[in-house]
């Protein structure tokens, strides 16, 4: 496997896990209904995710990712059936990823600065499907403490970096 290849695996990885997700819970769940004490449901993170993907999707052909420009569509975030068919769109686009890891981009991501151009910098498409993976998987580890604060527990690997998990499995086992 080269190197577009691995990274790609790893993000669909992560979209695969949101995509079971909304297979397991309900939409009362998703969208956190009864639980305003939490300040949001999952269903906004789970939409964040979804616009980075897009954005990068979108992006791609121009050579030019902005992931201000997201579309922020609400409906993502009250609409699990939507969700799941937004999640199935971005697997397609990301199985047809061939594009080489050291693809440069340009890339804007809004740092607080009143200079527009000083929130473009250079990346590759290595470094932005590495970005992507790490992002996923915070929001991710945010829903997970969202699901149990509303007593459902999600996977052991669900929100939780790949270098954790490695680590993890090293561990010696407990003696019972």
């Amino acid at each position: 496997m080269n190197s577009t290849e691995t990274m790609v695996a790893d993000n669909l990885r992560c979209l695969h896990q949101g995509l079971q997700l909304l297979t397991e819970i309900g939409d009362e769940l998703y969208r956190g209904e009864g639980h305003s004490h939490l300040g949001s449901g999952i269903g906004p993170h789970l939409r964040h995710t979804l616009d980075h993907y897009s954005s990068l999707l979108a992006g791609l052909p121009a050579g030019k990712i902005d992931y201000d420009a997201r579309a922020r569509n609400p409906r993502l975030e009250r609409d699990r059936e939507f969700a799941r068919q937004q999640f199935e769109h971005l697997i397609a686009g990301f199985q047809q990823l061939t594009a080489p890891p050291e693809l440069p981009l340009t890339v804007k991501v809004d740092s607080g600065s009143h200079d527009d151009a000083a929130n473009w910098s250079r990346s590759t498409l290595k470094r932005e499907l590495q970005y992507l993976v790490s992002h996923t998987i915070h929001h991710y580890a945010i829903i997970a403490i969202l699901l149990r604060a509303q007593g459902w527990e999600p996977s052991e690997e669900f929100g939780v970096a790949p270098s954790t998990l490695n680590y993890r499995k090293s561990l010696p086992a407990c003696a019972p």
